[in-house]
């Protein structure tokens, strides 16, 4: 692959995820003003709702087997888990703690987030935070694998079920059904990287989008 071939790639990552960031917010800003069931909310959300699934895939893309699982922990808890701590503890004490009604002096106040965070892997008061959690988890588990495709094939497949029973049953905490979800994609990113430029695959993967909507 060339030089003008990878610059062209990356850009093409680049846009793609920009549209999904800017719907991201924009369902977001819906939720939290009640606009969930308007048309300009659903509209965007039908076309656009494997937004947080590309993010994972799209991650998976720049995997690198190769690396020491050492360096990808402290690499990832550098970019995702410093901003996702200090964003919590902001976003829980400005707006969190006062939105659940908790006093300072309260044991609540301190116990209670703590118990959100093992439930639904987030705290009140800055909830999307949760996909950096995430993140972390799956980039650090995956490597795991050590680069041997056994592993990252079975791997995948076992969050899929994980996934499937997880979200069909309302297993908590629900951060085991969003991590496995996110180990899956991040794989399949990987997996079908090479791949994903084929014209079989591209049609296959339409046909599928398509099928969605059946």
């Amino acid at each position: 692959m060339d030089k003008k071939q990878t610059q062209r790639r990356i850009l093409h990552y680049d846009a793609l995820c920009g549209i999904m960031l800017l719907f991201m917010m924009h369902h977001h800003i819906c939720g939290g003003c009640g606009l969930e069931d308007t048309a300009m909310h659903m509209i965007p959300y039908k076309i656009l709702y494997f937004y947080m699934a590309y993010f994972f895939f799209k991650a998976g893309i720049f995997y690198h087997p190769n690396k020491f699982l050492k360096e990808v922990c402290f690499s990832s808890a550098k970019r995702l888990l410093v901003p996702f701590a200090i964003f919590t503890v902001i976003g829980y004490i400005w707006f969190g703690a006062q939105k659940m009604g908790f006093s300072l002096y309260e044991w609540e106040y301190y116990w209670w987030p703590i118990r959100q965070m093992f439930a639904i892997g987030r705290v009140e008061g800055n909830g999307p935070l949760w996909f950096l959690l995430s993140l972390f988890l799956v980039r650090v588990i995956f490597q795991t694998t050590k680069g041997k495709l056994w592993m990252q094939i079975s791997l995948v497949m076992l969050c899929f079920i994980i996934a499937i029973i997880g979200n069909h049953y309302s297993i908590r905490p629900r951060t085991i059904s969003n991590l496995a979800l996110g180990i899956f994609f991040y794989g399949l990113g990987y997996l079908l990287r090479d791949l994903q430029y084929d014209k079989r695959v591209g049609i296959a993967c339409v046909c599928l989008f398509i099928g969605t909507y059946i």
